[in-house]
């Protein structure tokens, strides 16, 4: 795999997005909907709070200077209080691959932790300053926060239901294109249909149809990001049947439509200067550095 090479390779494998006040971000007012994607996603909290959900579980709390770590097809919410800011990454599993194999069919027990001072010092420095992001500064990041992650966090063994999803799920990624429906992947990974919509229900906290359009959506959401290909061309290629299926069902789960998601999520190499005001900029820029002394 070739890694960082331009924009679109790097998104491929590593996107991140500010949200703050000033970048007046296009959650639902403070909240991000129930959503599902084939990345992991670390998001990293430097000022304020959010609740996070993972999986159907109850809320916890992320505050200052904490993260959680959400695993690749785990469905989750969550909503900012007002003023927060925080760093969304979402990253490819291709990308540290040791990680992801350590785990062995395991999890965390729950989702925040508290991170590295220095280490989000050092990388929000280099998104401020240095322009394009390197992948040994991407990986040294990750690592360090992951392994906060599992210095902090017991892992146990997935669930049932767990397994079953994943099942379901690498089942419909690999048939995305064809006609789905919940008796054929059942069958196809040998549950009965009434087992799986049980687990379904139970892991991911919606039904069969929901899932499939969140799984066929995250891909969508991909090639409307990394590529110029139309939307029609996408449409099908994610397996919507038609143009205005796909617009109906992104508008529904996404909150916008395709053509506003392309343009509000054009991936940029770096957070221009212009999307944060003087004192933000100074703040992020010195808040929690190890060389300026605590006032």
């Amino acid at each position: 795999m070739k890694y960082l090479k331009g924009p679109n390779e790097l998104n491929s494998a590593f996107y991140y997005k500010w949200h703050s006040e000033e970048l007046k971000n296009n959650l639902r007012g403070n909240n991000m909907p129930v959503h599902i994607h084939q990345s992991a996603e670390l998001i990293l909290v430097t000022k304020g709070r959010l609740t996070v959900s993972v999986a159907g579980k109850e809320y916890e709390t992320v505050g200052d200077m904490q993260a959680a770590m959400i695993l690749p097809f785990h469905p989750h919410t969550y909503r900012a209080d007002a003023n927060t800011e925080y760093l969304r990454c979402n990253f490819a599993t291709s990308l540290i691959p040791d990680f992801f194999n350590s785990l062995e069919n395991r999890e965390g027990e729950r989702a925040a932790f508290n991170v590295d001072a220095t280490t989000v010092f050092h990388f929000k420095k280099k998104i401020l300053e240095d322009g394009q992001l390197s992948l040994w500064s991407i990986r040294a990041f990750l690592y360090s926060a992951l392994d906060d992650y599992l210095s902090q966090i017991p892992l146990c063994k997935s669930e049932t239901d767990n397994n079953i999803l994943s099942l379901a799920i690498s089942y419909m990624l690999a048939h995305k294109k064809e006609p789905l429906t919940i008796e054929k992947v059942a069958r196809a990974i040998g549950y009965s249909r009434s087992h799986l919509s049980f687990c379904i229900n139970r892991a991911a906290g919606m039904n069969f149809s929901t899932l499939l359009s969140m799984i066929r959506l995250d891909e969508a959401k991909t090639l409307l990001k990394n590529t110029k290909r139309s939307v029609l061309e996408i449409s099908m290629e994610c397996g919507f049947g038609s143009e205005r299926a796909f617009y109906r069902q992104f508008k529904a789960i996404s909150g916008i439509s395709p053509n506003d998601y392309r343009k509000n999520y054009v991936f940029t190499p770096q957070i221009e200067p212009t999307s944060l005001n003087t004192d933000t900029k100074d703040r992020l820029r010195t808040q929690y550095d190890p060389t300026v002394p605590s006032p």
